[in-house]
């Protein structure tokens, strides 16, 4: 033991010498001072610590190499976050779209090909009535499927027809074109009549919601077409819009009327009605009267007078007759031109020569104004569809 102190003493005392010969110039080597190795010493000692409390535990010493208790050091213990259980809400959820049944049988009326509503018919005519339906239903339509008559007129027709050919069928969403014969009565006047389909168990059933509502022709029968007694039976327009009917006269967006005592131009009073025509008051004005279609008889004559009214002293119009069969083009008649200082000027044009006979046609009159619409008040006489043997 002395021999290590004696020895630690000689080395100090070298280290010293070695300080001292600094002065000197001789490079010395350093040396940690004490305070610094302490330092480092105790940095090594707590992160030997550190290392050792990771490991949660220090090994105990073996029975009998220590007095001291060993101390047992436990790392705090993560607990996982508690989970949230959803609270029951009270918001129904949204309802389920229900699938919407279809009804087996069920017809929808698209339109009437032939004959529309208000047609007229000289007594005893024949004609075809064409509608277009569709199969709105789920079930598929064969031959065994009929149209069947309901009530009101039967005008002559079949009362049960096979609604196709046999071996031909109209499935759910197709179309089908559906005609029957029939004959207009001996008597004048509106008539009517209905339809519905029958399926093959003998069940009716028709158009609308739910499949109840019948669809039907509806015929005018008359001796003579006087459009004058179906005056607002037409449809009346200026340049751009619809016009009232009857109309005022006085009224600048043009005007249709009836007048049972027309004085003309030259101050004559006619004893038979007229239309008076009054195109709208601009430059061009017009106005047009487009009639319900009429089935021409096979020998007839459109008649007809055309005049400036009284106390039109500026009266300058073009007056034109107008025909249109089915969706063909429509076809001018006859067109002139009617001054204050034109007597009357009778129209009778022969429909059998011009090929009309049998013919469903709509005919229209017009008034156009030339230049300014200042006296522009034309009169169309009794005009009328005269059947001649």
């Amino acid at each position: 033991m002395k021999k290590l102190i004696v020895i630690s003493l000689f080395a100090m005392l070298v280290l010293a010498s070695c300080n001292l010969l600094q002065g000197d110039g001789v490079p010395t080597a350093t040396v940690a001072p004490v305070d610094a190795l302490r330092t480092s010493a105790a940095k090594t000692v707590d992160a030997l610590s550190t290392s050792l409390a990771i490991n949660k535990t220090i090994a105990p010493t073996a029975a009998g190499q220590g007095t001291s208790p060993v101390k047992t050091q436990t790392l705090p213990v993560q607990t996982a976050a508690p989970s949230l259980t959803p609270k029951p809400s009270n918001t129904p959820l949204p309802a389920q779209p229900t699938a919407t049944t279809i009804a087996c049988d069920q017809a929808a009326f698209i339109r009437d090909v032939t004959v529309p509503d208000g047609t007229f018919f000289h007594p005893n005519t024949v004609f075809t009535k064409t509608w277009e339906l569709k199969n709105v239903g789920s079930c598929t339509w064969n031959s065994n499927y009929a149209l069947v008559f309901q009530e009101g007129n039967t005008m002559k027709a079949v009362a049960t027809k096979a609604l196709v050919a046999s071996g031909s069928t109209v499935a759910p969403n197709q179309t089908v074109l559906i005609s029957v014969e029939m004959t207009a009565p001996g008597s004048t006047g509106k008539v009517e009549s209905l339809w519905k389909l029958k399926n093959a168990n003998g069940e009716t059933f028709g158009v609308g919601t739910g499949g109840t509502k019948a669809f039907w022709a509806s015929i005018v029968v008359a001796e003579k077409f006087t459009l004058l007694d179906n005056l607002c039976s037409a449809e009346w327009r200026n340049g751009s819009a619809l016009l009232p009917c009857p109309g005022k006269t006085s009224d600048k967006t043009g005007s249709v009327s009836k007048v049972d005592a027309p004085k003309f131009i030259n101050g004559y009073v006619e004893d038979e009605p007229g239309i008076l025509m009054i195109p709208q008051a601009v430059t061009d004005g017009i106005i047009v009267g487009k009639f319900p279609p009429m089935r021409v008889p096979t020998k007839a004559v459109f008649s007809t007078l055309v005049v400036c009214a009284f106390e039109s002293p500026k009266c300058n119009a073009k007056v034109v007759l107008t025909y249109q069969i089915g969706t063909e083009a429509e076809k001018v008649l006859v067109e002139m031109v009617k001054k204050a200082d034109n007597e009357a000027s009778p129209i009778n044009i022969d429909l059998a020569a011009q090929g009309l006979g049998g013919k469903t046609v709509v005919f229209r009159l017009y008034v156009k104004a030339n230049g300014a619409a200042t006296d522009d008040r034309i009169y169309w006489i009794n005009p009328q569809l005269k059947v001649v043997p």
